[in-house]
């Protein structure tokens, strides 16, 4: 079976507008999907406007597999979500649909217009108790969406559950799939332990969910900075407008983002796992990093505070907690239920 597989993207620089394409979480959540695959071949797209293009091809060249080709992607996700299809059907259509070339298409990108077999990844849908526009205005084409397909993903429980309140004939076409993350993605490595004073940020600034703003402010009136701790952030969109004397920026490759996870530093993560489920996340937990979190149903993680308020209490007496990541973990060799010749043949059926 040949397949089309259309992530959708939102790392992108603020600075020069290109993508990059391997910092990217959906990418991540692809790529782990795709080598729990067992199609015959897999030809994945990626925006034309990259920074890291080259890298890409090194990272995943002993994938004989799997090809990646340059497609129009919008400026944003919600462009993308608004223009792709109108951008790049043309040419899907032609191979897809006419030349046959691809026996299935498999996409994060809500609203294909044409025929043939789809399943829909979607990692973010509308929520009642959350306020996002950007992502509400969508809703009612990810329900077509999701009818038209063979089945849909979603990562978070929560995520089913509301879209079954709204169309509860939907439900044979909803799964939950949670596993988000490939153990052949995520290299070991030695490597001395982090600097225990040391909080690593690798987190968007420019996104609100993470509460960059009312983390440092507590940082600071906490009076962290002064205990010498201090924060090294990577700032992959580019976004961050103030300095402070206790923040480093660094702009690791991949390879070396993954050897700072090793060394286990203390992470500090604000947004919400049990409506919003991170391929990044996953990866904190699976290097066993004391991450500071919100509590959460989906993870039990032991480093849990209520508020901000909290989090001196919590450097103080963290713990380097083992959690199980076999729900969200794929490990070497695994073949997942739903991305598999077998199973798109059947539903197809």
């Amino acid at each position: 079976m040949n397949v089309l597989w259309v992530p959708i993207f939102s790392m992108r620089s603020y600075a020069d507008g290109k993508y990059a394409i391997l910092k990217d979480g959906n990418f991540q959540l692809t790529m782990a999907r795709v080598l729990a695959s067992n199609f015959k071949s897999i030809t994945i797209t990626v925006p034309e406007e990259s920074s890291d293009f080259d890298e890409l091809l090194e990272r995943f060249k002993g994938l004989e597999a799997v090809r990646f080709i340059r497609a129009r992607y919008g400026a944003n996700a919600v462009e993308t979500r608004e223009q792709f299809w109108k951008e790049n059907y043309a040419w899907v259509r032609a191979q897809f649909e006419i030349e046959g070339n691809w026996d299935a298409l498999i996409t994060d990108i809500t609203g294909y217009p044409g025929k043939g077999p789809v399943v829909y990844n979607f990692n973010i849908t509308k929520l009642p108790e959350l306020n996002r526009p950007y992502i509400d205005k969508f809703f009612e084409t990810d329900l077509k969406s999701i009818e038209q397909s063979l089945f849909t993903t979603v990562i978070n429980p929560r995520q089913r559950e509301y879209i079954l309140e709204v169309r509860p004939d939907l439900i044979d076409k909803v799964i939950v799939d949670t596993k988000c993350a490939h153990a052949d993605l995520l290299p070991g490595h030695k490597v001395w332990p982090a600097d225990p004073k040391m909080i690593f940020w690798p987190f968007r600034i420019s996104d609100k969910a993470y509460l960059f703003a009312e983390f440092i402010e507590a940082f600071e009136e906490l009076g962290l900075h002064e205990d010498g701790w201090h924060i090294t952030i990577t700032d992959p969109n580019d976004t961050l407008a103030v300095t402070r004397p206790y923040i480093t920026a660094i702009k690791p490759t991949k390879e070396e983002y993954y050897r700072i996870l090793a060394s286990q530093p203390v992470i500090v993560m604000l947004d919400d796992i049990d409506t919003v489920l991170h391929p990044g996340t996953i990866e904190f937990f699976h290097y066993g990093c004391p991450v500071i979190t919100f509590s959460s149903n989906l993870i039990p993680n032991l480093n849990t505070i209520p508020d901000l308020r909290w989090l001196r209490k919590e450097l103080e007496d963290l713990e380097y907690n083992g959690v199980d990541m076999t729900p969200f973990v794929y490990s070497h060799g695994e073949i997942d239920p739903l991305y598999n010749e077998d199973f798109l043949n059947v539903t197809s059926n």
